[in-house]
Parts: C-alpha cells; structure tokens; sequence
C-alpha cells in the first residue's frame, strides 16, 4: 500500500513539472524531431501487435512501413516494445498516436522516481533519503537532458533490475533485464557493466549469478540478434568517427543544458553534449566525494560492498562516456604529434559485440548519474538531516 501512495505522489509531481501536458496529451508534444520519430515506433508496434491478435498469427515485426523496399527498417533504431505494450490500451481506444508518447513520457517521470524510491528504500530503510533521492534524480537536470529519448528517459526497468539482483531476486532481475533490453539495447550493456563490478565484488556468489546471467542473455537474445543481422545484412557499422565526435569531454561535464532554467543566466560552456548534473545532484555527489576523501583517503576498502559497487560502476561509465579517446582539449583528437590518450571504449569498439552500433558514448554519463546518486545517498545518509533533504528537493525545483 505504500508503494501505491509513492506512485501517486510521483505522478502527481509528474504532472506537474509537465503542466499543461495532462490537458493536451492528444496535440502537443515537446520534441518534434526524434519524439515524432519515438512515435512512429511506439505505434508500429503497436500495429503489429493488434495485427498478431486479430490476424492470429505473427508476421514479421522488424519490416515496418517506412523505408521500402529496405528489410529490417525498425531495426535501424530502437523498438521499445514494453514502452508500446504500456501505451496499447489508451491508443488502441482513443485511436490517438501521440498518446503513446506523452504516456510514455509521464511514466518516465514517476516510474523512474518509484523505482529510485525502492533501489535506494532497500539499502538505507529510510523512507526521507528513498524520496530525496527519487525526486533529486528523477528532476535533475542530467535526467531531464534524455527527456527527448523516451528509451533513455524510462530507467525504470535498469533501477529495478538493480533492486532486485541486490537482493538476490534472481527470477525477478531476469524479467526486468529483458525489459530493460528491450526498452533500448544500451541498458544491456549498462547492465553488463554492473554485473561485471557485482561479480569482482561478490566472487563468493559469482557462479550463481553468471548462471543467471547466461539465463538472461539467452532470453534477451532472439531480439538483439535481429540488431547484428540487419548489420551484416547492410555492411554497416558505425564509424569510429561517430563515436569519437559523440564523446564527452571534461568541459561537458560543466555544460548548461536548455532543461536547466539556468541556462538563461549561464553560457553554455562548449557545443558538445550538455552533462551537467544539476546543482541538487552537483551538491550531493561532490558533498559524498569530500566526505569520502576526508574520512577514508586512500582507504577505500573501508566501505561497504554495496558502496563499492556504485561508486566503481559510476567510475567506470564515466570512463566510458569519454569514447574512444581522451580529448585534451575541445575537439582534438591529435596536438601537434602527440595523440589523444586511448580510452577502454576504442578496445570494446572493436572486440565487444554490439559496441560498433552505437553513435553515442556519452549517453554513459546517465549511468554514472544514476550510480552516484545512490552511492551519494546511502554513504550520506546518516550525515543529511531533513532540513538538508527538503532544501536539495526545493532547489531541484
């Protein structure tokens, strides 16, 4: 019964953050380039799916109506089916195409605050850090930055598969890694990543969870292969340029996004990707990182396993957002003779499956967002009093 009350309270700040959406929902839309596009997939899907049923049987998903002759047009981007199960029965009744966006784009909101609100709920048993942290990351500006990328925007699915795989509901983590897989094929990869800290760290428990892992994989396979066929079917990867030129660098970490209301007051600091974390997020993380330094410097066996696994996870995306290589200054690559310094992502563009598919590195950032969060709230948790909490929640506001 409490998480019902939490969803309600999450929905209702939902709606309004996004007044007058709820009003509008069947005319407005707030990205008209990729969100009509999102649109467009979100109701394909849900086409084929009301073809399946009333056609009974199952024709093939991926041709979609756009591109001809071309094959395996949906899976020149992302198909976001569990977003387009969510939407089916408010468009297959209003008959209203926007609406699988807008919905999805609510949820996005308030789902991702429930799930924090459970992940973090779980760890501190307390229920004045677990909405904090729910509504500090879920509003922040780095969240808000993906507003425009439903698949990204709905973390949902990734922080429940975190909840449960911490608490060892193996069955539970399976579902919802086929979700997040589905939702966007990054969040496979996000995953991995954790998993692979969680395994370092817990080796005692590691063949039990590769057992699961290898369980996951294989259900989550039959459709991320179709990604690799339609690949080798076209002879077409990303290239290496895509990945560096769509790389974060040090000065965007400071950078203003338009979703902040302080890019009115402030220059943005580059043309590249906009990665500030917002001052709430900003304030709690650097707060934990003085904390941390203060207490244990270089001993950080010192914490807790749990505070290990998310501090490492958010080390290790952020290490990634940077691409292939680290820029020294704004667009570099080379100064003068002296290269870039290689970074781990140029060895998993090449070797790692999957890796040479993606355009955009940066978008690692948002799991080092989301990791530090955590780690933020639960190794400050005795230190944040509520005068502290209700101040970092107005100020995201």
């Amino acid at each position: 019964m409490k998480i019902f009350f939490i969803l309600i309270l999450f929905l209702l700040l939902s709606i309004g953050v996004t007044w007058p959406l709820i009003g509008n929902f069947n005319s407005q839309i707030i990205d008209r380039f990729d969100g009509l596009l999102i649109t467009w997939f979100l109701n394909w899907d849900i086409h084929w799916v009301i073809s399946a049923v009333s056609q009974l049987r199952l024709s093939n998903i991926y041709n979609a109506n756009i591109f001809y002759p071309f094959k395996g047009s949906l899976l020149f981007s992302e198909m976001m089916f569990p977003q387009a199960l969510l939407a089916l029965p408010l468009v297959v009744f209003f008959k209203e195409p926007l609406l699988a966006y807008n919905l999805n784009y609510l949820l996005g909101f308030a789902f991702t605050g429930l799930s924090l609100y459970v992940l973090v709920s779980g760890l501190t048993k307390s229920i004045k850090i677990s909405l904090a942290a729910g509504v500090i990351f879920t509003f922040s500006v780095i969240h808000l930055n993906y507003m425009a990328h439903l698949q990204l925007f709905n973390l949902w699915p990734l922080i429940f598969a975190l909840h449960f795989l911490i608490k060892e509901k193996y069955k539970t983590f399976v579902l919802f890694f086929l979700i997040s897989s589905l939702t966007t094929a990054l969040f496979f990869y996000f995953l991995l990543l954790f998993l692979a800290v969680y395994v370092f760290l817990n080796r005692k428990k590691a063949r039990k969870i590769c057992g699961f892992l290898i369980l996951a994989t294989l259900f989550t396979a039959p459709f991320l292969f179709p990604y690799y066929w339609v690949s080798k079917y076209y002879n077409y990867t990303r290239p290496i340029n895509d990945a560096i030129h769509f790389s974060l660098q040090f000065s965007d970490l400071l950078n203003i996004s338009s979703a902040s209301r302080l890019s009115a007051f402030i220059s943005p600091t580059s043309s590249g990707t906009p990665a500030y974390f917002g001052l709430s997020l900003s304030i709690l993380i650097i707060t934990a990182f003085i904390a941390l330094f203060r207490k244990y410097r270089s001993k950080l066996l010192k914490l807790s396993l749990i505070e290990k696994q998310f501090l490492l996870t958010g080390l290790f995306s952020l290490i990634l957002s940077f691409g292939p290589a680290l820029h020294i200054f704004q667009n570099t690559i080379h100064i003068g003779p002296i290269p870039a310094i290689p970074l781990p992502y140029l060895a998993f563009y090449y070797l790692v499956p999957g890796f040479s598919g993606f355009r955009t590195p940066s978008r690692w950032i948002l799991l080092t967002a989301l990791c530090w969060t955590v780690f933020g709230f639960i190794f400050m948790k005795n230190r944040l009093s509520r005068k502290v909490l209700v101040g970092l929640v107005l100020l995201v506001f």
